[in-house]
């Protein structure tokens, strides 16, 4: 889920390849809800780093609704304590 829009597992998810065109417009038009650019790099980087994740281990699944906005603004606060740990 991103800003309240969910990329439905049906037929997304479940019925296509990520090399169908069908399957990066889909995806395209669910990033272009984020109007800043920023932000959609941040969230495209979450979903390839959580791509790369369940690629390397298969066993692993998640049962429920991800987050993307919370897992990249928890990120952001995390990198920013890290880098500014007084302000």
């Amino acid at each position: 889920m991103i800003d309240g829009e969910i990329l439905p597992r049906y037929p997304t998810i479940a019925d296509m390849t990520p090399g169908e065109r069908n399957f990066a417009l889909k995806v395209q038009s669910w990033l272009d809800i984020i109007s800043n650019p920023l932000d959609r790099e941040l969230v495209f980087e979450c979903l390839m780093v959580l791509g790369e994740l369940f690629q390397r281990n298969p066993e692993k699944r998640l049962g429920e609704i991800i987050y993307i906005s919370e897992i990249v603004e928890k990120a952001v606060n995390l990198c920013w304590t890290a880098f500014q740990p007084n302000v």
